[in-house]
């Protein structure tokens, strides 16, 4: 039934702001801004979405084999949260079957970036400025039976900004044209400034 499906997608979306500002309230008190360790962070967030790559018939994996080890600069709570928003999103939109991947590479002797890849439903990029404008508010329908708010990715910006780190996105669809039920490559790109650069 689609009106039933729409508010469970209603119910989640509140489930979400309130997950977000229970997870800002527990971490308002450590703003401290340090040496964050970026292989520890993804290998916390791996297991802590194991459980839901699993119940949506995901795998979720960790390709960050660093050369060395690799730190950014920021409050950790704040990219963990964000983090975590991001890699929520990118499963909760995966087509069953397919790999969440969570990547690091080091792009310049100032910034270092975070990948989550993920293959389903595309992010709608011309839309992504009405998203930050109305503060996640606008409802994407395009056809699939779940409802991207673009929740996820505003609650990720504003914690990564406040870190002096910012997100990028990129969608291309697998085969051919993209249509409303077609699947697409997903990359969204968390790039943070590197402790060792700023120090």
């Amino acid at each position: 039934m689609p009106g039933s499906k729409e508010a469970i997608n209603e119910v989640q979306d509140h489930l979400s702001h309130a997950l977000f500002d229970a997870q800002v309230f527990q971490t308002a008190g450590s703003q401290v801004s340090e040496a964050v360790e970026l292989l520890p962070l993804l290998n916390e967030l791996c297991k802590e979405f194991r459980s839901l790559a699993n119940h949506q018939n995901t795998s979720l994996t960790l390709k960050a084999a660093l050369q060395s080890t690799c730190h950014v600069k920021g409050v950790r709570s704040d990219i963990h949260v964000a983090l975590s928003n991001l890699v929520d999103n990118a499963i909760k939109y995966s087509r069953p079957g397919t790999e969440v991947r969570i990547g690091v590479k080091i792009l310049t002797d100032l910034y270092a970036a975070v990948e989550i890849v993920n293959v389903g439903q595309a992010f709608p990029l011309k839309e992504w400025d009405t998203v930050v404008a109305s503060e996640g508010q606008t409802r994407f329908h395009n056809g699939c039976s779940r409802v991207r708010t673009g929740l996820g990715l505003l609650q990720a910006k504003q914690l990564l900004e406040k870190n002096d780190a910012f997100i990028e996105i990129e969608t291309k669809p697998m085969d051919g044209p993209a249509t409303t039920d077609s699947a697409s490559l997903t990359v969204v790109r968390a790039t943070l400034p590197k402790y060792e650069a700023i120090r």
